[in-house]
């Protein structure tokens, strides 16, 4: 008999319990996806405008939609996160869904120097790293590894100069349902890829705008 995921969505009004269901571990979250619960757990409350919440929706359900998209794979989080932030700020007119630009360009563009820098690291950083640090620090990742999934999905694609950009994204997701190990996958994303060149367009990308 072919089983069938259930998932539940919990939607809080109530910031005290909604900390209190996530636990301290992501009680600084507005919103997350349990893979182990298969559950969906969004914080709407205070002065979060519904676009806001909105907002959280699109990015944790797209962690949804990739645990199972990807059956149950562990992705590498710069790719999980960027990919979940690219989605979040997704607009959808006329039956056709755009991704435009968010808010996180605005800290991009701030700590473009900082950023770019960060690169090589975060692209090997764990689930674990990527939340460490202070506030700001995360943030931080937060902003880069949607630059770098913007730049991939839409900067590569639309300038011949980037050309030798265009097989990582192709690359990781094919070695990863080859190999179910996102170490492998990273290194295979970026083989014979300059880091240093990819650091230097990736800025050049966004200091043009």
């Amino acid at each position: 008999v072919e089983q069938t995921d259930v998932n539940v969505v919990r939607i809080f009004e109530n910031e005290a319990d909604y900390k209190r269901h996530v636990g301290p571990k992501h009680e600084f979250s507005d919103g997350i996806w349990n893979p182990g619960l298969r559950e969906l757990a969004i914080l709407s409350c205070g002065n979060k405008k519904a676009e806001e919440t909105m907002d959280i929706m699109r990015h944790e359900g797209f962690h949804q939609y990739l645990f199972y998209a990807a059956d149950k794979i562990i992705v590498s989080t710069w790719l999980n996160e960027g990919y979940a932030c690219f989605c979040e700020g997704a607009v959808i007119k006329g039956g056709r869904v755009s991704f435009p630009e968010t808010g996180r360009v605005d800290q991009l563009l701030r700590e473009l120097p900082a950023a770019t820098a960060l690169i090589p690291k975060l692209i090997k950083t764990s689930h674990e790293g990527f939340y460490a640090g202070n506030d700001q620090q995360i943030s931080l990742k937060y902003a880069t590894a949607w630059g770098i999934v913007y730049f991939l999905c839409k900067g590569v694609p639309s300038n011949r100069k980037y050309e030798a950009y265009a097989t990582i994204l192709p690359d990781y997701w094919k070695t990863l349902k080859e190999t179910r190990d996102c170490e492998k996958a990273n290194e295979a994303a970026f083989e014979g890829v300059s880091m240093e060149k990819f650091q230097k367009d990736f800025s050049e990308f966004w200091q043009k705008g």
